[in-house]
């Protein structure tokens, strides 16, 4: 089991629905109902916020590759 499996189990179920779905739409390149956003400092990093989760993922040769699901606080970034 890896990180975003870990995290995923952690989250509600109603929330895991919904961000197993973000992430989906991640991988697929379709950002068009989701809020995404660059992150300073960094080339090619980028998070997309559903509710008080935060999908973070890297955008590599074209492809999108999803790093962490983490639950927004202090340190989420």
């Amino acid at each position: 089991m890896d990180r975003i499996d870990k995290a995923l189990a952690r989250l509600p179920v109603e929330l895991r629905r919904k961000v197993v779905v973000v992430i989906q739409c991640i991988e697929q390149g379709e950002f068009l109902d989701l809020d995404v956003k660059k992150l300073k400092g960094e080339k090619d990093l980028y998070r997309v916020r559903k509710g008080r989760v935060r999908v973070k993922f890297r955008r590599v040769e074209g492809l999108n590759i999803v790093i962490s699901v983490e639950r927004r606080g202090d340190t989420t970034y």
